[in-house]
């Protein structure tokens, strides 16, 4: 191939290229020169030899007939038979009563396209059967024309005709009287419904020529026009449901009125159907009438096997995944008269099917009443749903082999997209689908309710049709019907329909969206589109222009056009009065088009002379206005501005971003789909889904925002993408869910993501562009005629790796728009560089800022260029650390140069330079050398600031306000008070770094721009000694002259009762200090915190009193009419505001060393529920926990409350509210600040309006940590628990540790932990975060257990479990939360939790830092030790071992029990045996020497007295006792198997395979199942839908895991840290991707396939980046036999573990793995870093 690469931005005039040269003289030749041609009439094709059309006699143009054809042909083997038919309206054909098709594609007035089907490969030798079904409609409608009914259709074999339509009496008709003909229209744009009544056999004769049918009288038809099909036949796979969504009962009722759409009540000789007086029945009607009584989730996966039966008044809801086209068909069976109603929708609307809610305007429903028997039935037509609701309104059936036939195109392999975000390629594929539903034979703007072809949305589809099937089938088509007609009925002479083929019988017309054909016409062309029919439409074209030049005014306006205008469904439609200016801009556009398709100059001079007038015109200095309007002769130029005005402007080039700059910036920092109307530009009115966000996506590309764009796109796409799988017509729910146009946005993803910016087909070259992007990789393909562009490109340090595949002799240009060097995989320079340094962290943070660590450690990752590659290591490495970014461009570190090491490790490699300074900014890159010595290219640049270093940098003072905070007082009453500090400046800075610390949360504001985009700072932080800073770096927002430093506190942590000491007040305060620098580094000056600053309350205060037991966390109320809009800017007087009060707690300060808490998940609500109260119920889809953002209207004064539940049936849940008082103007935000709620349905009260769903926003708010791992398997529910295991534990993490719940409690409790730990390492990178939680354990040390309220001064901290200060090595049993019961345990959190940081991270210094803390523990535990043995010590909450086992509730507690006695001493045992390993690691001999006999003479003695040797079992018996026992090793090693043989009798035979511990026991049994590889096990409890078990939750609707086994038990967390440790098995146990003790952080690694039955699970792919690279297992199993896909990342190795199969050899694809023997029915092989593939 040509190849050229372009490394500058280049100039695009113009949305569209000046058509090729070649393309230009063919169009020359063939319109005879510059002469207009006259469209010549469609000469029809000889398709058919013998075949006429025929029909039942004089019923022709009869409504809604049905006629079944039969025929028979004789083959013999091997012979070549086709069928061909052409039908009028539409028909399925069947071959010996199997279906075969349906048609046919649509062509305009008087032609006919004749589809060909070769049987050749269905026919049987001798006699077949042909039976074709003809529904002739005879109606009006946008999906079908009005023509004489007719079927025309021949069969041929070998050539020769053997059965055709005419007088000869080879095919016998009668009409289908099983399906009812006088129904309703399904639509107003479709046509009728299906109701039938059937007896049984009423099929057979499709299949026996025996069974007679009721003949009816065919004759011979005027003959007619055919035309090939020209399109490819559609898909007919058949789409199983994926599950029973649920089920339930109905009854009969009476609506107060019934929705009565058009389609039934506007029949009239414009609108053809039958009169509702003539209806045989009314499906519509009776459908309102059917009510759900109750409902039970049940989301059992469907397989087919089982009918399902359904009585009378009952129901049952399938889910077929996502949005599907098709024929609905299953097998039925019933033993009396009973009536089926197959109810359906794209989506669910109040956890049901109910259509007529959603969208009033269609019937989605077909009806059977069937007598007695069996019946294979199947819809006519097809119709596009997600849900199906199957309903028995009479008798009972049982329902088997539902299915849907699919009715889409077909799918081209070549048509590829996937990234690293998994939002966009869910987009995508929603996008590809969509199309294939949308794109059959013409392109349709949906598949539902109209199926019809418009103009203006098929210019979108069709780019679609070129990028994803490489052809341009269906525009032929599409645009070949509107060249057909000699003249189109009902319009006006010139002018084309809105949409076709279809009839307007009542005239409608838009006169402007015809200039879109136009512009459609060009872009097909450009398209490398047919120049044969591009020539012909010329006379169509002109006469079009003819048309509009009727309505130009003096200035070559069109001015007062006729019928509907139409600019988009928004404000804009109704300002096209007189003068529109968005259809003068198209109109400008479309003569362009016109004049660069036929070379009319004439057209090109008006096109610019009209963008002239519009800009003089319509222009006001800041925006496009819309409308003029004729007044008293004048036209005068209205105040009317849209959105999509201004999108129509710069999409049609009037206005581009140089010329109009201001507004430019306007439309892309303030305008799009998240404006907030009401603030920002409220007099210009938002734009609609179609047209003005898809012009927006157009021009955001086309001017280089790639960013922003697919921000954007991702925003508004994925909620649809997630819900239904396709694309939608809005933003909202109410309407279609699959909608053509919205396909378009792949090729957003191709252009802008994947980075093919342009074809052009004509001169066959292709550009490649790069842009800045947020992902590491992406790939995709899009198909050009039968070859193929291919692209796939990833990140590796700072730069762009890239491979590119394109047609012989096309020609690439090759655009960097990047800040990455690109490297082509196929060059030279490739193939000299494989091992790159990547993904560097500091204290295993991304570019951290304020470390207050003076010897920060680095690490990085090592990605290879070369994915052929194997055994690639790093043999040494070299760091540079420099305070100059410009120095270490230079490879120069100024503070350290390591030169080169000659190591291999590349984790957490300690600082060892110049002192670091305070204050400062560093920046560090690293390279490698690799196996060969090759060294490599430096990584990118990475960075981190120091904080203070000491306390006594620190000049600031503490701050807050005289609002004490009194719990004797009731509830809190402090409004979070705003503090600000005016700063005058000579000059603007270069570097300004301000840390503050806080007791309350806060934010930070300079000159009204908030710094930082997290939320909740500082994460959660033991303040009765601690508080944590951050640095925030305000420099860039500082200004000359004065400025505005503002601080807003939010009371939360303030006034929690544990945190009260006497040194500081129950407030928020707040310290904050920073040092303000110039260009030249001179001190400009500093910020301070004292008693100058001002202080005045905000609008926001704290609901309740922030704690568990002493009135609950409450919320946030926002008074609006406290609001003061410029409190933090400098043009507002603080005078009348108070100075702040100076406070000294005794406080250590320092850093914030973990993610701060962020928005994460936007979520939005799926439903929203009027009540006859008044109030609101929103749902959210799933319990979250984080902030809202609701809008609301109210009446001025009044309170609006919001209530958050995380049960259906309750409005509130553990009293988590938040109100908003309505400000003078009646509407507003409530947006949360510094609180966050929990739960998934949300009551509204107070409202005076409804909400609206897409003024519903929510958030999950987490700590930022990053995703690690990926892991899907072939067993839906395994996927859902994991999935929701993940989705739980996100939820909790919020601050810096993880809490039990965040709703009740909101505690760091040390027990949960040992459930949640594994899991979080396995799938999200936690090494700062919990280094940052080991760090609370250490400050808490010395308190003893916490419980009571703490707000009693009778209680706190002066009587046992009030949380006194004991010092020594006790600790309570949370942190830094001090509340809340719990045992060893709990407390014993601290020895594992370090050990598994070391395990899983490598971090020895993370035992060294808590070594003193494990040792102050075991010493106070040994204070309660006696005879060996670990004595019950503490009080009633301190003692507790398992916690919350199935039946807790109903048994009670046991923590006086024996059991429990022997549970925490097994529980003890561990601790010692992990402390002695810690000790051990460390040099710490004696400690670890001591600990390690102790653990030795306790076993023994523990069990010596538990043991029962007739049972192989321990104390009491239980699954618990067994598991503890195993946990802690307590049994001589010989014992052991007998002891696992007796565990796994506990599950699979005493328990049925049912879990039977609660979360520390249970934590303890997967821990032990884990390591000793029984993932059997394991899978017989993951797989249990029964109580108690995690798929029981499932089948009870659950969105995250509970804290108990039990549903609905009283004051019972829906979303609980109790029963998370499957989290750590899917990745080490059915991912296989397992750990080893001798090798800390990954660099050696067990792959296992874990011992599963192919029927259990089939296959499993894990993705997991650990701390040494990503490693990758996907293993396989089909039909006996396994395949192992694994990639080992540079610099490491694994061992494999292969199921060692008798009789079958193992291959492996690279020859280098090395065969290390066999264990436990594996076959071991040693392979070092590479990608492959093992199989047997």
């Amino acid at each position: 191939m040509m190849y050229r690469q372009v490394m500058k931005k280049l100039s695009i005039k113009g949305h569209r290229r000046v058509v090729g040269s070649f393309y230009l003289c063919l169009l020359t030749l063939l319109l005879g020169g510059c002469a207009v041609n006259n469209t010549k009439k469609q000469e029809p094709e000889q398709l058919m030899q013998k075949a006429v059309p025929v029909w039942a006699e004089g019923r022709e143009k009869e409504m809604n007939l049905t006629l079944g054809f039969r025929g028979v042909i004789e083959t013999t083997p091997q012979s070549q038979t086709v069928l061909q038919i052409a039908a009028s309206t539409v028909y399925r054909v069947f071959l010996n009563g199997e279906f075969v098709g349906s048609g046919p594609a649509r062509a305009g007035h008087g032609y006919y396209r004749v589809d060909r089907y070769d049987l050749s490969d269905r026919v049987r030798s001798g006699e077949n059967i042909v039976a074709i079904e003809v529904a002739g409609y005879n109606i009006n409608t946008f999906y079908t024309i009005d023509q004489p009914s007719f079927l025309q259709a021949e069969a041929t074999v070998n050539g020769k005709v053997v059965l055709h339509t005419g007088d000869n009496d080879q095919f016998e008709a009668t009409e289908i009287r099983e399906r009812l003909q006088k129904v309703e229209r399904y639509s107003y744009q479709r046509p009728f419904t299906e109701y039938y009544r059937l007896e049984e056999g009423y099929d057979r004769w499709r299949s026996d020529k025996g069974q007679a049918l009721k003949k009816v009288k065919l004759t011979q038809q005027p003959k007619v026009n055919l035309l090939p099909r020209g399109v490819d036949h559609p898909t007919y796979t058949m789409l199983r449901p994926v599950k029973q969504y649920s089920k339930g009962t109905f009854t009969k009722q009476i609506p107060k009125s019934y929705r009565r759409d058009r389609s039934l009540v506007n029949i009239s000789e414009k609108l053809k159907g039958y009169t509702v007086a003539t209806l045989e029945v009314t499906p519509s009607q009776r459908i309102q009438e059917l009510q759900t009584v109750t409902r039970e989730r049940l989301n059992t996966p469907y397989t087919g096997s089982s009918p399902i039966v359904v009585g009378e008044s009952e129901f049952s809801i399938l889910d077929f995944g996502i949005n599907q086209t098709g024929f609905i068909g299953a097998v039925v069976r019933c033993s009396e008269p009973t009536e089926l109603w197959f109810h359906f929708d794209e989506m669910l609307t109040d956890d049901d099917v109910i259509s007529k809610r959603r969208m009033s305007d269609v019937n989605n429903q077909v009806v059977y009443e069937l007598q007695p028997g069996e019946y294979h039935i199947e819809s006519f037509e097809p119709y596009t749903l997600k849900f199906l609701k199957i309903m028995v309104t009479k008798g009972a059936c049982q329902v088997a082999d539902i299915y849907l036939r699919e009715f889409a195109s077909p799918e081209n392999p070549n048509a590829t997209f996937t990234s690293s975000n998994e939002k966009l390629n869910r987009i995508y594929d929603a996008a590809k689908q969509t199309y294939r539903q949308n794109a059959l034979d013409i392109f349709m703007d949906c598949p539902s309710r109209e199926r019809a072809g418009w103009l203006c949305d098929s210019y979108f589809t069709a780019i679609m049709e070129k990028e994803f099937t490489g052809a341009s089938k269906v525009a032929y088509n599409f645009y070949q019907n509107y060249a057909l007609p000699e003249k189109f009925e009902f319009l006006p002479e010139g002018m084309l329909p809105m949409c076709y083929p279809a009839d307007h019988y009542n005239g409608d017309f838009i006169p402007n969206w015809t200039l879109w054909f136009i512009i459609q016409i060009d872009d097909y062309a450009q398209r490398g589109g047919d120049p044969k029919l591009v020539a012909d439409l010329q006379e169509r074209i002109s006469d079009l222009l003819k048309y509009f030049e009727r309505f130009e005014n003096e200035d070559g306006l069109l001015e007062k056009l006729e019928s509907w205008i139409f600019v988009e469904w928004s404000k804009a439609n109704s300002l096209v009065q007189d003068v529109n200016y968005p259809t003068n801009m198209l109109y400008s556009s479309a003569l362009e088009s016109a004049a660069r398709l036929y070379g009319r100059e004439e057209w090109k001079r008006k096109s610019e002379h009209l963008r002239d007038q519009i800009l003089k015109q319509s222009f006001n200095g800041e925006f496009f206005i819309d409308n003029a309007v004729r007044e008293n002769g004048k036209l005068k130029v209205t105040d009317q501005i849209t959105e999509v005005c201004q999108y129509y402007a710069f999409f049609f080039n009037v206005a581009t971003p140089e010329s109009h700059p201001a507004l430019w910036k306007k439309l892309t920092e303030e305008f799009g789909p998240n404006r907030d109307t009401e603030t920002t530009y409220p007099h210009v009115a938002i734009a609609n889904a179609f047209i003005g966000n898809y012009l927006r996506v157009d021009i955001l590309s086309r001017y280089g925002l790639q960013e922003q764009l697919i921000s954007e796109i991702e925003e508004y796409f994925f909620y649809m993408a997630e819900r239904t799988g396709t694309l939608w017509e809005n933003v909202h729910s109410q309407a279609s869910c699959n909608h053509g146009f919205a396909s378009y946005i792949a090729h957003v993803l191709y252009r802008d993501v994947l980075g093919i910016s342009n074809i052009d087909y004509l001169d066959n070259k292709v550009t490649i562009r790069f842009t800045d992007l947020d992902l590491d990789h992406c790939s995709g393909s899009i198909p050009v005629g039968s070859e193929v562009i291919r692209l796939e490109w990833r990140k590796a340090g700072e730069q762009i790796l890239y491979r590119l595949q394109v047609p012989s002799g096309y020609e690439v240009t090759v655009e960097n728009r990047s800040k990455y060097r690109l490297i082509d995989l196929e060059s030279k320079e490739y193939k000299q560089t494989r091992l790159y340094p990547t993904e560097l962290t500091t204290e295993y943070l991304t570019n951290p800022t304020g470390l207050d660590v003076r010897d920060p450690r680095f690490s990085w990752k090592l990605t290879t260029t070369d994915r052929q590659a194997f055994g690639q290591l790093q043999t040494a490495y070299r760091i540079l650390v420099s305070t100059s970014k410009e120095d270490l461009d230079k490879e120069r570190g100024n503070v350290w140069d390591t030169g080169w090491i000659s190591s291999d490790k590349m984790q957490l490699v300690s600082y060892q330079g110049k002192p670091l300074q305070s204050d400062q900014t560093y920046f560090w890159k690293v390279a490698v050398k690799d196996e060969k010595g090759i060294p490599s290219t430096f990584s990118e640049t990475a960075s981190f600031t120091t904080g203070l270093f000491s306390e006594t940098e620190w000049r600031a003072k503490w701050i807050g306000t005289r609002e004490i905070y009194d719990p004797a007082a009731g509830p809190n009453k402090i409004y979070d008070p705003w503090f600000r500090k005016s700063v005058n400046l000579t000059g603007k800075p270069a570097k300004a770094t301000l840390f503050v610390a806080s007791v309350g949360y806060h934010e930070v504001y300079v000159n009204g721009l908030k710094i930082g985009d997290h939320v909740l700072a500082p994460a959660v932080t033991d303040h009765t000694q601690r508080a944590r800073y951050i640095a925030y770096d305000i420099a860039p927002a500082l200004e000359e002259g004065t400025n505005v430093i503002a601080i807003w506190l939010g009371t939360s942590w303030s006034i929690f009762a544990p945190y009260a000491t006497p040194d500081k007040p129950r407030t928020p305060i707040v310290t904050a200090q920073g040092d303000i620098f110039g260009k030249r580094g001179e001190k400009l000056a500093s910020i301070i915190t004292d008693e100058s600053w001002k202080t005045h309350p905000s609008p926001n205060k704290l609901i309740g009193n922030w704690g568990f037991g002493v009135g609950g966390y409450g919320g946030e109320i926002w008074d609006a009419n406290k609001e003061i809009e410029e409190w933090n800017l400098a043009s507002y007087n603080d005078q009348s505001w108070s100075n702040a009060t100076v406070y000294n707690p005794a406080l250590k300060i320092s850093a914030q060393r973990v993610e701060p808490n962020r928005l994460s998940a936007e979520i939005k609500p799926v439903a929203i529920e009027s009540r006859p109260d008044g109030t609101y119920r929103i749902d959210m889809g799933v319990n979250f926990a984080g902030w809202t953002e609701i809008a609301v209207e109210g009446k001025p004064g009044d309170t609006i409350s919001f209530q958050f539940s995380e049960r259906q049936q309750d409005d509130m849940t553990f009293g988590l509210h938040n109100l908003y008082v309505v400000g003078p103007s009646g509407k507003g935000t409530f947006r949360n600040r510094f609180n966050y709620s929990s739960g998934r349905w949300i009551t509204v009260k107070g409202l005076t309006s409804a909400p609206a769903m897409e003024d519903i926003k929510g958030w999950m708010v987490r700590t930022d940590y990053a995703d690690a791992t990926s892991f899907t398997c072939s067993d839906p529910l395994q996927n859902w628990i994991y999935n929701t295991v993940n989705w739980t534990f996100e939820n909790l993490s919020l601050g810096g540790y993880i809490v039990d719940c965040p709703q009740r409690e909101r505690f760091g409790y040390g027990g949960d932990a040992h459930a949640t730990s594994e899991t979080g390492m396995l799938n999200y990178s936690l090494g700062a975060f919990y280094n940052k939680w080991l760090e609370d354990w250490r400050d808490v040390q010395g308190t003893e257990p916490m419980v009571g309220n703490m707000n009693d001064p009778s209680w706190a901290r002066r009587q046992e479990g009030s949380g006194r200060k004991l010092g020594g090595g006790i600790l309570p049993q949370t942190a830094p939360t001090y509340h809340g019961g719990g045992g060893p345990a709990w407390g014993g959190i601290v020895v594992t939790l370090p050990w598994f940081m070391y395990q899983y991270q490598g971090d020895l210094r993370v035992l060294e830092e808590n070594f003193e803390m494990i040792k102050g523990w075991l010493a106070f535990l040994d204070t309660h030790v006696e005879n060996n043995l670990l004595k019950r010590y503490g009080g009633q909450w301190d003692f507790l071992g398992d916690w919350l086992w199935p039946g807790a509730t109903a048994q009670g507690m046991n923590n006086y029990s024996d059991e429990n006695l022997f549970f925490n001493n097994c529980y003890w045992i561990y601790n010692l045996k992990t402390a002695a390993k810690v000790a051990e690691t460390i040099g710490r001999r004696a400690e670890a020497g001591k600990w390690k006999r102790q653990a030795e003479i306790s076993s023994q003695a523990l069990h010596d007295k538990y043991y029962h040797a007739d049972d192989h079992n321990y104390s009491d018996r239980t699954m618990r006792s067994l598991s503890a026992a195993l946990y802690g090793d307590i049994m001589p090693q010989e014992i052991r198997p007998l002891v696992m043989q007796r565990l796994e009798r506990e599950i699979l035979l005493n328990r049925n395979g049912h879990i039977d511990v609660g979360i520390t026991a249970g934590a303890m049994l997967f821990k032990v199942l884990r390591e000793e590889g029984r993932d059997d096990l394991i899978y017989a409890m993951t797989s249990q839908t029964t109580y108690p078990s995690w798929g029981f939750m499932r089948e009870n609707g659950a969105t995250t895991i509970w804290e108990m086994w039990e549903k609905d038990l009283p004051g019972h967390s829906l979303l609980h840290s109790s029963y998370l440790y499957p989290g750590a098995w899917y990745i080490d146990g059915v991912g296989g991707i397992r750990r080893r003790d001798d090798s800390p952080g990954f660099r050696k690694v067990d792959i296992r396939v874990p011992k599963l039955p192919e029927e259990k699970l089939s296959w499993a792919k894990t993705r997991f980046n650990s701390p040494a690279g990503t490693i990758e297992s996907y293993w396989k199993r089909e039909n006996g036999k396994t395949m192992l896909v694994v990639t080992v990342p540079p610099n490491c190795s694994a061992t494999v573990y292969f199921p060692d199969e008798t009789g079958r050899s193992i291959r492996e694809n690279s020859g280098l793995a090395k065969v290390a023997g066999k264990k436990n029915g594996y076959r071991l092989f040693e392979i070092s870093s590479g990608n492959y593939i093992f199989e047997n």
